[in-house]
């Protein structure tokens, strides 16, 4: 699944100015001619220079206290499947989080859209490996040496105040549906994550595996011992492990779709031969 992480800043503090992680992520373009540069892009536009990034960001702060978050960073982090799948299409990746910030902005539940936020999104190809990496300590690969494959990813910045500054929006808060208290709408992370897994098999036409699911993923690391085996034997059944794990999620008793089909016909079989006798 595309493994999307949410963060206050990324680099230095998100209190201030957004100028150290603009900069930060113009790092793939130090020593390229223009034309060879990654442009950051919006809701609307391809080619936005880091400037305008800044300017916007920075000036997007209406009635923010000193100690207010300013912005928030998003990275959309593609799995070696996806990336390979996506060819690192530029065009494509575009789409893609043009829709994410569609998703993003109706996950607060206040009626906007993406057009009404200001952010500005910015892809990468290259990745390098750190430290605490199982390859880098195996020695297989050493620390800052760039990965192998297909490695596209996108950091976003977003502004805390949507564009006509009267909201103040915050990924980090999960008073959702809530008026109370000083932030006025929340965000669900887990159901943002869900839909946005949806959207990619949806627009790219791809077929995930069952341990690609997110919720899957997630039982099968994060669960409990009961929840891991229900999640493991619908696997082993071949039934639908994200349903299993969708009534994890949600607290339900175990159960699985092929056999309750199943119970449906037995007792329909049965009454068709009480009719009968």
């Amino acid at each position: 699944m595309p493994f999307i992480n949410i963060e206050n800043s990324g680099k230095g503090n998100n209190k201030g100015s957004c100028r150290a992680l603009v900069n930060y992520l113009c790092k793939e373009n130090e020593g390229k001619p223009i034309l060879e540069q990654e442009h950051f892009f919006s809701s609307q536009k391809n080619e936005i220079n880091r400037l305008e990034v800044m300017n916007s960001i920075d000036g997007n702060v209406s009635k923010l206290g000193k100690q207010d978050s300013k912005f928030f960073m998003l990275t959309l982090n593609f799995s070696a499947k996806e990336a390979a799948h996506l060819l690192n299409d530029p065009a494509k990746i575009r789409l893609y989080t043009r829709e994410v910030m569609e998703l993003y902005a109706r996950n607060f539940d206040k009626g906007i859209q993406s057009s009404d936020l200001v952010w500005f999104a910015k892809i990468e190809y290259k990745r390098a490996f750190k430290g605490f990496e199982p390859e880098v300590i195996r020695g297989a690969f050493r620390e800052g040496d760039l990965k192998p494959g297909p490695n596209s990813h996108v950091h976003l910045v977003i502004s805390r105040k949507d564009r006509s500054q009267k909201l103040k929006l915050s990924p980090m808060t999960n008073h959702r549906r809530s008026s109370r208290g000083i932030i006025k709408s929340g965000f669900n992370r887990m159901q943002f994550k869900i839909d946005c897994e949806k959207c990619f098999d949806r627009i790219f036409q791809y077929k995930r595996e069952h341990n690609e699911y997110l919720l899957v993923a997630n039982t099968l690391k994060n669960g409990s011992h009961e929840e891991k085996v229900h999640v493991k034997e619908a696997i082993y059944k071949n039934q639908s492990p994200l349903l299993a794990a969708l009534h994890v999620l949600n607290g339900a008793k175990a159960y699985y779709p092929m056999e309750e089909e199943e119970k449906k016909r037995k007792r329909k079989r049965e009454q068709n031969e009480d009719h009968h006798h």
